[in-house]
């Protein structure tokens, strides 16, 4: 889990600096911080609830609350970010119509 929670991470800064976007390191922190926590929660259900279609079916509903909640947090982070290196290509002004 730690290795790939470490792998995880470096293809996001990886990704970040090949496309020479600001690294927001908020945006990874959150994105580390739900990981294990989606792991964690999926493996009590796996152990603790006897029923595996249950376990299956609570491990499911949690993924997709936190995947929900992450794009909630993160969008608009994303879009900032986004922004920020279309504004940095063209030396701090807003592309034009003829530009895109």
């Amino acid at each position: 889990m730690i290795t790939q929670l470490l792998t995880m991470t470096a293809q996001m800064i990886i990704a970040a600096h090949i496309l020479k976007l600001k690294i927001n390191y908020g945006l990874i922190i959150k994105i580390i911080l739900f990981f294990p926590i989606s792991l964690g929660i999926v493996w009590i259900s796996k152990y603790y609830i006897s029923n595996w279609i249950i376990a299956m079916g609570a491990s499911i509903v949690t993924s997709l609350i936190i995947a929900f909640a992450m794009r909630i947090f993160s969008v608009s982070k994303i879009w900032e970010i986004v922004k920020s290196s279309q504004h940095d290509e063209n030396n701090g002004t807003k592309p034009q119509i003829s530009e895109i």
